[in-house]
């Protein structure tokens, strides 16, 4: 679980794919970083902006292991609930195929 507001960072090096992404819902948040084959995607992930409010890491930029790449948004004020816990949605896609992403996430 993560609380609102707390540092996401990149759990591998590579490209960002996707920065502000707009899922299903219009505020949710998604960062993807890709390197080679893999991909890790972060939903409700609020992306690190500039001085100028843009997203620091645009698609294409390279960003390696441990880099702050955004901060948790509060999932409970999203879905207007407060049984849907504070949290970070990883997904892992190995060569198009979901895995377990537990492996490339930081300890």
């Amino acid at each position: 679980m993560s609380e609102p507001g707390e540092p996401v960072y990149a759990p591998h090096g590579g490209i960002v794919r996707h920065s502000i992404v707009k899922v299903s819902r219009p505020d949710m948040k998604v960062v993807a970083v890709r390197k080679g084959h893999n991909e890790t995607k972060m939903m409700y992930v609020e992306p690190v902006t500039g001085d100028d409010g843009n997203p620091l890491h645009k698609p294409g930029h390279r960003v390696e292991c441990g880099d702050l790449i955004g901060y948790a948004q509060d999932t409970a004020a999203l879905y207007g609930s407060q049984r849907m816990k504070p949290h970070v949605h990883v997904e892992h896609v190995q060569s198009g195929r979901r895995i377990d992403p537990t492996p490339f996430l930081l300890p």
